[in-house]
């Protein structure tokens, strides 16, 4: 560790995969800032997991997009949560599909919202449950429509609404969401859901779970969804909900149009589901509405 501390910076620049990979990986805690910068990209190929986890979380700062996307997918192994924070924004640009699905799920837990937005989407396919529900709050802001759609479906099922997680998605992201990511996310997380981010779930999603599922699967994930919340946004949601007004007067209430009905009419369509109208028993989705509605009428009183 001594010797290679003491290593000129610029030596570092003739230094070749096979000599790298022959360091001793205790010596790795003797590496400095100005010494990784100098280590041509290719050369980065040596590196094992021992060695990269002996590195000093700070000397990652210095760490390029061609020497990250050089580093050998199992070396991913070995990366600590604070070396992962270190990390420039701009390197997660060059990371791959491979590595991703290689960094241990607690090292995900220094993942920022900077460097989330700059990893390729293609990567995003390697992405497991537990990757998924270490995440911080905070990163999931970064999250594009085009990374959630790569997401394995598997992986959702480690999506929480723990510490407003779910909340700091952008809504445009669910534009992309599929009926298999849909219905791999736990039913009680959906109490987390916003309004906006129920309208960007495509009315497709929600068919084709219905065509592979019974609609009591889509009935249980709808009883999660958080009323008192969808009710703070009752504007938007009207908006969202004109076509379902519409309808519901003349299918299913008749001339008899009162405001509690047009709340129910917005909370169905502000959620995506107006659809269901033409297909599927409405009576089913209406007794939940409606005992939400009830719900908050016994809280007023």
């Amino acid at each position: 560790r001594e010797q290679l501390f003491c290593i000129p910076a610029d030596a570092f620049k003739g230094l070749m995969g096979a000599q790298l990979s022959s360091i001793p990986a205790d010596a790795f805690r003797g590496l400095t800032r100005g010494q990784l910068k100098n280590i041509p990209a290719g050369a980065f190929g040596g590196l094992t997991a021992l060695q990269l986890n002996n590195i000093l979380a700070g000397v990652f700062k210095e760490l390029m997009i061609e020497q990250l996307s050089s580093i050998p997918a199992g070396a991913f192994e070995g990366l600590r949560r604070e070396q992962l924070f270190c990390i420039p924004a701009d390197a997660f640009k060059g990371l791959m599909g491979e590595q991703l699905k290689n960094i241990p799920d607690c090292a995900f837990e220094g993942l920022t919202s900077e460097q989330l937005k700059n990893i390729p989407a293609e990567a995003f396919e390697g992405l497991t449950r537990g990757q998924l529900s270490n995440i911080p709050a905070d990163a999931f802001g970064g999250v594009k429509a085009e990374q959630l759609k790569n997401i394995p479906a598997a992986a959702f099922g480690g999506l929480m609404t723990t510490a407003g997680k779910l909340k700091n998605i952008q809504a445009d992201s669910f534009k992309g969401l599929t009926a298999d990511q849909l219905n791999n996310i736990n039913d009680w997380v959906f109490q987390g859901f916003t309004v906006k981010q129920l309208k960007n779930i495509s009315s497709n999603s929600w068919s084709e779970i219905l065509r592979k599922e019974k609609i009591t699967i889509v009935k249980k994930k709808i009883q999660y969804l958080n009323t008192e919340n969808l009710l703070r946004k009752t504007t938007s949601a009207l908006l969202g909900g004109g076509g379902a007004a519409i309808m519901l007067r003349y299918k299913i209430m008749g001339s008899n149009f009162s405001s509690k009905n047009t709340l129910l009419a917005a909370v169905i369509g502000g959620i995506g589901i107006s659809y269901l109208l033409h297909r599927y028993d409405i009576r089913l989705l209406r007794k939940v509405v409606n005992n939400k509605l009830n719900v908050l009428d016994n809280k007023s009183k």
